[in-house]
């Protein structure tokens, strides 16, 4: 009798033991591309029935430590967009960042009501904005990119302002 009992024991902790299979895919999430340009890529939670609870943390260098990754995305000016609560399936995460640069992040997420986590390791590259049209330092003449003075960036208005008026009255007059 207790060997039955002993072997039923067993069958169940399987059973228990395998309901706990849970995990992420990709290992590492690669994504490139321009400065405000929104890039995505997509990802897999694994884990039937159960309710994932997401959050991004960037750090300063390519690291395996999770203690280096403490800082929000405000931190660097990128913007995250993925499922803050998810189930298992595929998911899509998408980024976008003010600067260019090399940023490395973490993608983790713990199941909800217990200490248990994953997560994926995140490298986005962002490359500069060539464009000329699109870049405000061009409209700008450079002053907003270059964080010039206001009393500089004023003076050029108004200076462009008397320009406009001089030009209206010598039109103005030979007419």
């Amino acid at each position: 009798m207790k060997i039955i009992f002993m072997i039923f024991l067993l069958i169940l902790s399987l059973y228990i033991a395998s309901s706990l299979d849970f995990g992420i895919s990709p290992e590492e999430i690669s994504l490139s591309g321009k400065e405000g340009e929104r890039i995505c890529s997509n990802f897999s939670l694994i884990g039937d029935s159960l309710i994932f609870l997401g959050e991004v943390k960037w750090g300063g260098e390519n690291s395996r430590n999770m203690g280096d990754y403490a800082f929000s995305g405000e931190h660097y000016r990128i913007v995250s967009e993925f499922p803050s609560i998810a189930y298992s399936g595929k998911h899509e995460i998408c980024f976008s960042a003010e600067k260019s640069g090399d940023y490395y992040g973490a993608l983790l997420y713990k199941i909800q009501g217990t200490s248990y986590g994953i997560g994926t390791w995140i490298h986005l590259t962002v490359e500069k904005n060539e464009n000329l049209f699109n870049s405000v330092n061009f409209l700008t003449g450079r002053a907003i990119g270059e964080k010039v003075s206001s009393f500089v960036v004023l003076l050029s208005l108004v200076f462009t302002l008397l320009v406009l008026i001089l030009a209206m009255i010598i039109f103005f007059s030979r007419s």
